[in-house]
């Protein structure tokens, strides 16, 4: 598994490429999430702005092989080793709305850290992931029963 004149091990390289992928995979998985709406109360909307704050989690398992500078090896990443490495995560919607118009704010933080020894590669590898979005949204037909 190792090519002539490589220090590196392929296991290592796949180790390394794998928490890397982590962090790709976190990013674009599904949320599952819960929304805490305000409203007034009797459940009618106001003519004032309405929030919803709606934090969520990601999870990601990984299985494949992986191909570096001709050096091939197998990658199996359950998702329990990636919640041991996983030092940090953060992940929240918030939104604003009044009347036909809205605002978001959607932000995820995630610091992912491994530790690589052979005898011949000491490594500590840490990885920040961010993600800010946001946007207005206008409704432009409201429909009501």
């Amino acid at each position: 598994m190792r090519r002539s004149g490589s220090p590196i091990p392929a296991w290592v390289l796949a180790r390394l490429w794998a928490l890397g992928a982590i962090a790709l995979l976190l990013g674009s998985a599904a949320p599952l999430g819960f929304a805490a709406a305000t409203e007034e109360a009797g459940g009618q909307d106001s003519d004032g702005w309405r929030f919803e704050v709606t934090p969520y989690l990601w999870g990601a398992a990984m299985d494949g092989d992986v191909t570096l500078r001709g050096i091939n090896a197998p990658v199996d990443v359950p998702f329990k080793d990636t919640l041991a490495r996983l030092d940090i995560a953060f992940m929240n919607r918030v939104e604003a709305h009044r009347g036909r118009l809205g605002f978001f704010l959607d932000t995820t933080y995630m610091a992912i850290s491994d530790k690589v020894r052979t005898r011949l590669v000491r490594l500590d590898v840490e990885m920040k992931f961010a993600i800010i979005e946001a946007g207005a949204s206008y409704r432009v037909l409201e429909m009501r029963q």
